[in-house]
């Protein structure tokens, strides 16, 4: 069996980062300037799926290998927020400047 220490690390700090980085970035869900930046991916709700995804991701990261399938859905998923993330960022770069 190959060596899958790496790919375990790798999911969980996936997984702590989208959970850790929601509640550092929204204070706790106590600031808005997330929702003001891009309301659609960081509403409440937004940003409650985005920390589902990292419990998902800790929940496999110890037998992601038995759970192929369900890793190329969080690949999709990540790639279609990577693509949004993208797209917003080109087109309000500036707004970041003065962001709070």
């Amino acid at each position: 069996m190959k060596n899958t220490r790496p790919a375990t690390l790798f999911m969980i700090v996936a997984g702590l980062y989208n959970i850790a980085g929601i509640l550092t970035f929204s204070q706790f869900f106590t600031s808005d300037a997330l929702t003001r930046l891009d309301p659609e991916t960081f509403s409440t709700l937004g940003m409650v799926s985005i920390m589902l995804w990292g419990f998902a991701y800790l929940s496999v990261s110890r037998i992601f290998s038995q759970t192929r399938p369900l890793l190329f859905v969080f690949f999709v998923e990540k790639m279609i927020y990577a693509f949004l993330w993208a797209r917003w960022l080109l087109a309000h770069h500036a707004m970041l400047d003065q962001a709070p």
